[in-house]
């Protein structure tokens, strides 16, 4: 019986109750084909053999996400389920969803907040807004990214706020200019208007691609031309 080490062979399901199932022995019939066969004894068998004497198959990761007492540990084997197909969708986007909200250490957080956004988790979108909110700088940095891919007008005052603020670290704020191309409202242009004269060039350059992708229009980091564009009679956001 061979184990479940390889992409195209998914552990069980994750309890969205507790913690993850450990990943059990593979029931996969042999293959039948020779092309099948010369794939199992020159790809997946040398992949899993590696996999398994490295300690990276997905039961192996299964069991650091649910059961280390580090933190570190715990980031690494939801990263590593998360590297695979099967680990970036239903149901182990749901444990993920679970352990960036109530994982006790900031960086577990981040870590399963970046794997939904990489799953293109739709559902995750109340968890990307509430984290913008979040004590730590780099989960509000991650839920930021993820409403980049994945948009929720729910976000955008929260958005609005880190965009703004000063005090925020750059890459957070340019994170939140990037998502508020979504949101095409004329509060929210005059917002990234007011932004293309930061000091910080990240954020300026940042804000004129959103206003760009807003309006389909290109007024350079001139904010009189783009106040100009909006008041008039071809404003693209009427």
């Amino acid at each position: 019986m061979m184990r479940y080490d390889s992409d195209d062979a998914p552990p069980p399901p994750v309890s969205t109750a507790g913690p993850t199932t450990v990943p059990a022995e593979d029931a996969r019939p042999a293959s039948v084909t020779a092309g099948g066969l010369a794939r199992e004894i020159f790809i997946d068998f040398p992949k899993r053999a590696y996999e398994y004497l490295a300690g990276t198959t997905p039961r192996d990761a299964a069991l650091k996400m649910e059961t280390a007492k580090t933190p570190d540990t715990r980031r690494e084997g939801l990263t590593e389920l998360a590297e695979r197909p099967f680990g970036r969708g239903a149901p182990y986007t749901e444990r993920y969803q679970q352990i960036g909200r109530f994982d006790d250490d900031a960086n577990v957080r981040a870590a399963a907040l970046r794997a939904l956004n990489r799953s293109r988790d739709g559902v995750a979108k109340p968890l990307f807004v509430e984290s913008l909110k979040d004590a730590s700088p780099r989960v509000r940095l991650e839920a930021a990214k993820a409403l980049a891919n994945v948009p929720d007008s729910a976000a955008v005052p929260s958005l609005l706020a880190i965009a703004n603020n000063p005090a925020e670290p750059a890459d957070n704020r340019i994170a939140a200019v990037d998502a508020l191309r979504h949101h095409r409202s004329l509060e929210n242009a005059r917002a990234l208007i007011n932004l293309l004269t930061e000091r910080d060039f990240g954020i300026a350059w940042q804000a004129r691609q959103s206003l760009r992708a807003m309006t389909g229009a290109d007024r350079f980091y001139s904010q009189s031309a783009w106040l100009e564009l909006l008041s008039g009679s071809e404003n693209p956001l009427s």
